[in-house]
């Protein structure tokens, strides 16, 4: 239908209206699904690319487990075994593997090393100290294979652990050595922090080969010569017998019994429950079916279970270098410290306990450390570390000062660092004169009394942290009373314990024709004394140490008037 010419057509504005909110609408809707496309791939090709990584440390598994246990390090010379181990264990994942380079220790090929230490082999070994590349599709992967030793102590837990960190067994047959080999496979992933992705696996070897049984048993030893048992916790270990035709008996001979807190079954397994500390001997035998019999005396130790010991409050500044140490009581040495959680980005806890390292970033972080004792006995505690500012307080003071009597003392303490927020305060400054507690700024009244003064300038700040400093303010005049003697400069002093000491305090009174001035001394060293009729200090000091000592003037005659003189007295 046709319009008339004039007639005004009502839906040409709201159809061009519609047409623009179609438009917004459809273009808000594929930017939206654009962005769910490409994150949606992104999301596949990561979990493409870890099956692979998993494929890729599967394969350097395999090809570990196709080697004997004695063969797993051949061709690994030191010096390559070394600088692979080095490169990780400082490069860009040492965070993610520093869990399985602890555990272990590190090995090469021995009879390499006793016949070529400086080999320069490695790289082309079965398992190879080089980094390997592996394309798998259109994906490249890095992959590296390290080998290191460590040791299990069955009879205390299945734990594989570095062979030089903690107490073994007395007994041999407790220790099973293995091989641990660690896979590493590092590749580029958007979907990775930094664009760095990892997948990290890891594999147990038996070092030795098969062992040769004997039909014949060897004579029953006893392996064991201490137990230990824990205050407050019931307990059972096993008596370590060598050799033997089973069943061995083992029995307590007499005279000889067992502690009270002690029980001992005939198969050697003992359960002991102290309530307190002690300490206890017993002869104990173990005879095999045959008849044949050992002997041998047995301590039975009660000690109080270990415990971790935090330190208090530690504290440091965003960047500062850290070093502190936590500690254990109870239990039986050596101690082991490790960290069941991760530490702190930055800090690492040293098999003794200690920590080092630095905190970048301001917070609370809780710590969490394991103590284990020499018989796999374990104690866990948390306490938290804080991080404050990343500059520590520092107090910039005034200088050393001299002004004229009647004048005013001016100045500003300024602090840098802390929390930033400052509190100010001043201790042996003059009658009238103040510190700004919010500036540090000196003001007041003139100085009206003559002398030396030490004025100690403190700044604390909000985290609680503080510090101090001293300087020097003498108050010089001609006119009104004074000390000469000790000349006001430098008047600080410093003498040995039990030497001849004679310091002569005088002022200027006779030059005033003032009358009748009278000493006050206060703060002396040990051993020394003021002598009124000589007006000096003497005697011998009996005590090393730093004495703040304060000598006052006064005349009365013919107007009163005061002077003031305060050192500091260093006994050596």
């Amino acid at each position: 239908m046709r319009s008339e010419p004039g007639e005004l057509r009502r839906d040409e504005g709201t159809s061009l209206l519609e047409v623009l909110v179609a438009l917004a609408v459809v273009t808000i809707a594929m930017t939206g699904l654009g962005a769910f496309f490409v994150n949606g791939n992104l999301a596949v090709a990561h979990q493409r690319d870890q099956r692979q990584a998993v494929q890729v440390a599967a394969g350097g598994i395999e090809q570990v487990r196709g080697l004997q246990g004695t063969s797993v390090l051949s061709g690994r010379g030191m010096i390559k075994s070394k600088a692979q181990w080095d490169a990780v264990k400082s490069g860009l994942y040492a965070k993610k593997m520093k869990r399985y380079l602890d555990s272990m220790a590190i090995g090469w090929d021995d009879e390499l090393e006793r016949t070529d230490p400086s080999s320069p082999l490695g790289n082309e070994a079965a398992i190879p100290t080089k980094t390997q590349t592996i394309t798998v599709g259109s994906s490249k992967f890095n992959r590296e294979m390290l080998i290191g030793r460590c040791v299990v102590y069955f009879m205390r837990n299945d734990d594989c652990v570095n062979p030089n960190v903690g107490t073994p067994p007395s007994n041999n047959a407790e220790i099973l050595r293995y091989f641990r080999v660690v896979v590493l496979v590092t590749w580029t992933g958007k979907s990775c922090e930094s664009d760095r992705c990892t997948y990290v696996a890891s594999t147990l070897i038996a070092q030795s080969t098969e062992p040769t049984f004997y039909s014949k048993a060897a004579p029953p030893v006893m392996m064991s010569t201490e137990m230990s048992f824990y205050v407050g916790r019931e307990i059972t270990q096993k008596i370590d017998v060598d050799g033997g035709q089973v069943p061995n008996v083992l029995t307590v001979t007499a005279p000889s019994t067992l502690p009270s807190w002690i029980k001992m079954s005939p198969g050697g397994y003992v359960t002991g429950n102290p309530t307190v500390a002690a300490q206890a001997t017993s002869v104990v035998r173990v005879t095999d079916k045959r008849g044949w019999w050992n002997e041998k005396t047995i301590t039975w130790k009660a000690v109080l279970p270990p415990s971790v010991v935090v330190p208090a409050q530690p504290k440091s500044f965003a960047g500062q270098q850290v070093n502190y140490k936590v500690t254990a009581v109870g239990g039986v040495p050596a101690y082991v410290f490790t960290a069941p959680k991760d530490l702190p980005e930055g800090l690492e806890l040293a098999a003794d306990g200690t920590i080092t390292g630095s905190i970048a970033k301001l917070g609370a972080y809780p710590i969490t450390v394991t103590v284990e004792d020499a018989n796999g006995v374990r104690d866990t505690k948390t306490f938290t570390h804080t991080v404050s500012v990343a500059e520590p307080l520092s107090l910039t003071a005034l200088p050393d000062q001299k002004i004229n009597l009647g004048s005013a003392v001016t100045g500003t303490a300024v602090a840098k660092g802390g929390s930033g927020q400052y509190t100010y305060t001043a201790t042996g400054l003059p009658a009238g004169v103040t510190i700004n507690a919010a500036s540090g700024v000196l003001s007041g009244s003139p100085v009206l009394v003559a002398g030396r003064y030490l004025p100690t300038i403190t700044v604390s700040d909000s985290a609680g942290e503080s510090l101090s400093d001293t300087f020097e303010l003498v108050v010089e005049t001609t006119t009104k009373l004074t000390f000469t003697s000790p000349s006001l400069v430098g008047a600080d002093q410093k003498s040995t314990v039990g030497s001849d000491v004679i310091l002569p305090l005088t002022t200027n009174g006779d030059l005033l024709l003032l009358k009748n001035v009278s000493l006050t001394v206060t703060g002396l060293p040990e051993g020394l004394k003021y002598n009124k009729g000589k007006s000096e200090i003497s005697g011998k000091p009996k005590t090393a140490g730093t004495y703040p000592v304060k000598v006052t003037a006064n005349s009365l005659l013919p107007l009163p008037q005061t002077a003031t003189l305060t050192f500091l007295w260093t006994v050596e």
